[in-house]
């Protein structure tokens, strides 16, 4: 299943699978700082570029990835000002 919306200047885009989920060592290893490239390791560094973020979240049941991008484009230092003030 697919869902999106929008939300405090904000668009969520949610990708939701049903299936067996992520074995543990392998969110440990996606989640870390690595080489980029296609997947959720290319997914996530597009997202930054655009300042948005990438979640992934995975149990017994099965996966949540959930994309942030803002409506309003800012650079990582406009979005770091904005966070610190």
């Amino acid at each position: 299943m697919i869902r999106a919306h929008e939300e405090n200047d904000q668009v969520f885009i949610e990708v939701v699978d049903t299936g067996k989920g992520i074995p543990i060592e392998k969110q440990v290893e996606l989640s870390s700082a690595g080489r980029t490239g296609v997947g959720f390791r290319g997914m996530r560094e597009r997202l930054r570029q655009i300042v948005g973020t990438l979640e992934i979240r995975s149990g017994e049941t099965g996966t949540i990835v959930t994309a942030r991008v803002p409506l309003r484009q800012t650079t990582p230092s406009e979005k770091a000002e904005t966070e610190f003030v």
